[in-house]
C-alpha cells in the first residue's frame, strides 16, 4: 500500500477569493477546507531513527536475520521462537520506566509531539493542519482520539492506558465523532459513509485512509502487548462480536486482528512515525516496538500472519521504512528562500519552488521547514495581483462560510481582510461569543464603497437572546449597527452606512454578541 499525498502545498482560489490553507492540498484545490495564514514558521527537528542493528550471534530460523540490541536486547532468538515468551518480554520492555501523565497534560504533550512546524497539529485521519491551541469539542477544532477506544476496557483516566501517548492522537472533532468507539476493518459496503480524505465507516466499524493504516495497526499492536495483566488485559481479536463489546472492566477487545496485521505489513513505517516514537520516548520513557521493529508482529502472531500470506521470507523488504530525503529537503528549502520579498515579478520563482516541492516524496514534503514561507509567498503574490487588477466599480464579497476558521486572511478584488475570533468552522462561519469578539481589519478599500453588509445566523434556539452588535472605525470616526434577535437556522443581513468613514485608511470591524452569533458573509458594497 503506497503512501498517498496527504499533506501538500495549498493556495486556494475560491470564487475569486485568494486564501491560504493550513492543509497541504493541491495548489488550485477547489475544496473549502478551513483556512488560516500561519503567523510563524518554525523549523522542524529531524527525527532520530530507530536503534541500529548488528549481525546476530545465532541464526533465527527465518530467511531474514534480525538483531535486537540496546532497548530490545532482551529479545533473543529463543524469545522469538515462542509467541508467549515474546509477549512477556515485550510487555516487560515497554512497561519498565513508563511514565503516566494526567489527561490534561496529554493535551500539552500532543501539541508538541504531533506538530511538525510548531504552530499546527496534524489530524491523524484527515491530515489537516489545525491550530495547536484550537483544541475542544466543536467542528474544526481538535481533540484527543484514543486509537484503542477507551470504552473497550479502560474508561477511567486513572489507568495508564487512558493517557498513553502511543495511542493518543490528534483528530479533528467531527471525524473523531464518526469513528466513535468502532473497531477497525476494511469496508466493502457500497452504502458506507465516506469522506474526501479516504475514511470509510459504518455503525461500529471504521476504515481509516490508506496513509495511516499501518500507523493505526502499530498503535493497536503496542496496546495489545503493553496492557496484558490482571489490572488490564487488552486483546486484539478477529471475533467481531467481541470487538464490538463496550466494557470497562479489566478486559477489553479491539479488532480486527487479521486486518491489523495486514495493514502493518502493507503500509510501512514512515519518518513521521519514527519522529513521534522518539518524541514520546523522551517524555513517556517507553517506545513502540512495532515502529522500531514491525516484523515483531509476525513473530507474535505467526499463524495469523501466515493465514494472511505473510511468511518469514522477505520480511525485511516489506517492512522497509519510508524515510525522508534530507538532501532534497534542503534543496527545496533553498529554492523557497530564493523568492525573497514578493513582488508582481515573483511568479516564476514561486512556480519553481512549488515545482521543486512537488517533486519530493510524500514523507519528505512534510519535513520542509520553509513550507509556510512558500504558502505565504503564493498568497502574497495572489494578493498583489488582485490589487493590481482591482475593479472599483463593483462590490466585493467574502463568503465567510467557505473559509471558516478562527483566524486568517483572504483577498478578493484587491480588498484584503484579516480576522480573528474565538472560533470558526467551515460551512458555518466565524463565531462571536460571550465576552469574545470577532475582529476584522480591512485594507485596500476604494472610495466607491458606501456600505458594509454582514450576513448573520445563530446556532442557538430561536427563543434565546442572540443579537450581534457591529462597530466599524477608520481610526478616527466610528459607526455601528445591531441585528435583531437571530433565529436558529435563519439568516439576517445587517447593512451599515460607512459613507462618513475614510475607507482609504482601512477599517476595523468588531462584532460582539451576548451569546453565540455567526458571521457567514461580508460584503463591501458600492450601492
Amino acid at each position: 500500500m503506497k503512501k498517498k499525498k496527504a499533506l501538500i502545498l495549498s493556495s486556494l482560489i475560491l470564487a475569486g477569493i485568494s486564501i491560504v490553507s493550513c492543509s497541504r492540498n493541491s495548489i488550485l484545490d477547489t475544496t473549502t477546507t478551513p483556512t488560516v495564514i500561519p503567523t510563524t514558521t518554525t523549523a522542524v527537528t529531524t527525527p532520530t531513527v530507530a536503534p541500529t542493528t548488528t549481525v546476530p550471534s545465532t541464526t533465527i530460523p527465518q530467511d531474514d536475520d534480525f538483531t535486537y540490541d540496546g532497548y530490545y536486547s532482551s529479545i533473543t532468538n529463543d524469545v522469538l521462537s515462542s509467541s508467549s515468551s515474546l509477549r512477556t518480554t515485550l510487555n516487560s520492555i515497554v512497561c519498565k520506566d513508563a511514565v503516566k501523565f494526567s489527561y490534561t497534560t496529554c493535551t500539552t504533550k500532543l501539541k508538541a509531539i504531533d506538530s511538525y512546524d510548531g504552530d499546527y497539529v496534524e489530524c491523524l485521519y484527515t491530515g489537516q493542519r489545525i491550530d495547536k491551541d484550537n483544541s475542544g469539542s466543536a467542528k474544526g477544532s481538535w481533540n484527543k482520539e484514543h486509537i484503542w477506544a477507551k470504552s473497550h476496557g479502560f474508561n477511567d483516566d486513572s489507568l495508564p492506558a487512558y493517557t498513553d501517548l502511543h495511542h493518543l492522537r490528534v483528530a479533528e472533532c467531527s471525524i473523531n465523532n464518526y469513528r466513535k468507539d468502532s473497531y477497525f476493518d476494511e469496508i466493502t459496503d457500497l452504502n458506507a459513509n465516506k469522506d474526501d480524505y479516504g475514511n470509510t465507516w459504518l455503525d461500529g466499524v471504521f476504515e481509516p485512509r490508506d496513509e495511516v493504516k499501518g500507523d493505526v495497526a502499530r498503535m493497536l499492536l503496542y496496546m495489545d502487548v503493553r496492557y496484558d495483566d490482571s489490572t488490564l488485559d487488552l486483546i486484539l481479536t478477529d471475533d467481531k462480536q467481541k470487538a464490538s463489546i463496550i466494557k470497562n472492566d479489566n478486559v477489553g477487545y479491539m479488532g480486527l486482528l487479521s486486518t491489523i496485521l495486514k495493514w502493518n505489513f502493507e503500509d510501512p513505517v514512515d519518518s513521521r512515525e519514527l519522529y513521534r516514537n522518539e518524541e514520546i520516548y523522551k517524555v513517556q520513557k517507553n517506545r513502540n516496538p512495532f515502529i522500531d521493529h514491525p516484523e515483531l508482529a509476525y513473530f507474535l502472531y505467526k499463524d495469523e500472519c501466515q493465514e494472511q500470506g505473510i511468511s518469514g521470507s522477505g520480511l525485511k523488504e516489506i517492512i522497509k521504512p519510508s524515510l525522508k530525503d534530507d538532501a532534497k529537503i534542503s534543496a527545496v528549502n533553498s529554492e523557497i528562500l530564493k523568492i525573497g520579498n514578493v513582488t508582481l515579478e515573483s511568479e516564476e520563482l514561486i512556480k519553481n519552488a512549488e515545482a521543486a516541492y512537488y517533486k519530493l516524496d510524500d514523507i519528505s514534503q512534510s519535513f520542509v521547514s520553509e513550507y509556510y514561507t512558500l504558502v505565504l509567498a503564493r498568497y502574497k503574490y495572489e494578493e498583489l495581483k488582485s490589487i493590481n487588477n482591482q475593479d472599483n466599480s463593483i462590490s466585493t464579497s467574502f463568503d465567510i462560510k467557505s473559509i471558516g476558521a478562527k483566524e486568517g486572511s483572504a483577498v478578493t478584488n484587491g480588498v484584503s481582510i484579516n480576522w480573528t475570533g474565538p472560533y470558526g468552522a467551515n460551512d458555518f462561519g466565524i463565531y462571536a461569543q460571550t465576552n469574545k469578539n470577532v475582529t476584522i481589519s480591512a485594507s485596500n478599500l476604494y472610495e466607491e464603497i458606501k456600505n458594509i453588509v454582514l450576513t448573520f445566523t445563530s446556532n442557538k434556539d430561536a427563543n434565546t437572546n442572540v443579537i450581534a452588535t457591529v462597530t466599524i472605525t477608520d481610526g478616527t470616526n466610528t459607526v455601528s449597527g445591531q441585528t435583531g434577535v437571530l433565529a436558529k437556522g435563519s439568516q439576517e443581513e445587517l447593512t451599515i452606512d460607512i459613507s462618513s468613514l475614510d475607507v482609504t485608511k482601512g477599517l476595523t470591524i468588531t462584532i460582539a454578541s451576548p451569546t453565540s452569533s455567526i458571521l457567514q458573509a461580508l460584503k463591501f458594497s458600492v450601492i
